[in-house]
């Protein structure tokens, strides 16, 4: 009987609140669910520390706001005063020795790509001498320069090319990513695309409340239209609002449901009073349980994104609309192309365009039945291809296939073969 493959994973999103420390932990949950490998993570990680809400547990927050974000600049891992990136590497170097010291070699290293740990993992893996799989959530330097546009230091960028020129296999969420790689001079043969997955689980629109919510809301006999996720430079929230006032003019009972928070929420609470856009509501940030069932009240979900965006994000919003059945108008590009099928499972509307964007809500909106049909296929295209377990199944086999001294290509990408009819 083939003994497990022994993983060294690194992963410092596992125990954040943010979009990516959730799927990290999404991924990891049903990776452990699998026999053939045994996954030691770093930092330590169990799924008990998870709370209730599905995000990882806060802590008290005792100085003011203002202080915290002042602390925030310095101590960040990619602060660029010296202090924060120096005490990251520095506790992350403690625990990977004290890891390395109690487990037997490693038949593989799997590191998950984040610009504060790039020093990190460059040591990590010539210390280990052990096949690297790299997953890359975000192409570094291409984000910090033209889309979150801070700063990111020349010796980053130059630890970022190494670990991608060493990797054995490099998987990313989207074959935008990979494009983007590949122009940068990595090899082509070694990048593999396997998309982030969805809790169809925890996404099932036969177990969520809608007519609760709804009620709950106050938006009985009306029809909705939400968004679900950060407010953050990659999503186009901006084109939403403006198609909104549109939608307004035709359907003037119509709600929009607006869920999360970010950088940019002021800014688009802001451009909603300028536009005098009457029917917005703004529920803030919510627990991770409470979304599948705000998802289930909207008639119509969206998925805005920017064009730059689009070439490398995995959409994990637009994955869990089409979970729970909600028909999609998301932009056009990436990723989303494979997921969303135009006119099948929702429509895609030219990027930044709030014309074409109004023409598709309004659609939706005014045929309902076809709305509805539209969110059934798309469940069907979730359950098929994007549960967690399938994903975390496919990297497996990745990974003993490069702990062996071989690579293969993995079968073709979902939007290339599933075609729901």
């Amino acid at each position: 009987m083939t003994r497990p493959l022994r993983v060294l994973y690194y992963n410092t999103f596992l125990p954040m609140n943010s979009s990516e420390g959730m799927v990290s932990r999404q991924f990891l949950a049903a990776a452990r669910r699998l026999p053939d490998w045994e996954l030691t993570t770093v930092p330590p990680y169990r799924e008990t520390a998870v709370s209730a809400n599905g995000a990882a547990p806060r802590r008290r927050k005792y100085a003011p706001a203002v202080l915290r974000r002042v602390a925030r600049s310095f101590l960040s891992p990619i602060s660029p005063y010296p202090i924060g990136p120096y005490l990251h590497a520095r506790r992350m170097r403690e625990r990977l020795t004290a890891v390395l010291h109690q487990n037997e070699p490693f038949d593989l290293a799997f590191f998950h790509l984040a610009q504060g740990d790039l020093a990190v993992l460059a040591e990590t893996h010539a210390r280990i001498h052990a096949p690297l799989v790299l997953r890359v959530p975000a192409p570094l330097a291409y984000e910090a320069d033209y889309v979150l546009h801070r700063y990111m230091s020349r010796q980053d960028r130059q630890r970022e090319q190494f670990l991608y020129a060493e990797a054995a296999a490099i998987l990313v969420i989207s074959t935008g990513m990979k494009q983007i790689l590949a122009e940068s001079g990595v090899t082509p043969e070694k990048i593999f695309v396997y998309p982030n997955g969805v809790d169809t689980a925890a996404f099932d629109p036969e177990a969520a409340r809608r007519a609760e919510m709804r009620r709950e809301l106050g938006l009985d006999g009306r029809k909705v239209v939400g968004y679900v996720g950060s407010f953050w430079p990659g999503n186009d929230v901006n084109t939403l609002l403006q198609a909104w006032r549109q939608v307004e003019a035709v359907e003037p009972t119509a709600v929009l449901l607006l869920v999360g928070d970010g950088v940019k929420l002021v800014e688009a609470r802001r451009q909603s009073e300028q536009l005098r856009l009457q029917n917005c509501r703004w529920l803030g940030r919510i627990p991770h349980t409470a979304v599948p069932d705000v998802m289930a009240a909207m008639d119509v979900a969206v998925g805005p994104y920017g064009r730059e965006a689009l070439t490398f994000v995995s959409p994990l919003k637009v994955m869990e609309y089409a979970a729970m059945a909600r028909p999609v108008v998301a932009a056009d590009g990436g990723q989303i192309r494979e997921i969303v099928q135009d006119g099948v499972t929702g429509h895609l509307y030219e990027p930044e365009n709030a014309v074409q964007l109004t023409a598709k809500i309004l659609t939706l909106l005014a045929d309902p039945p076809t709305a509805v049909a539209m969110g059934r296929r798309a469940r069907v295209l979730m359950q098929d291809w994007y549960s967690w377990d399938k994903v975390a199944a496919d990297v497996m086999k990745l990974c003993r296939n490069v702990a062996a001294g071989k690579a293969e290509p993995p079968a073709a990408l979902p939007g290339q073969v599933a075609t729901v009819v």
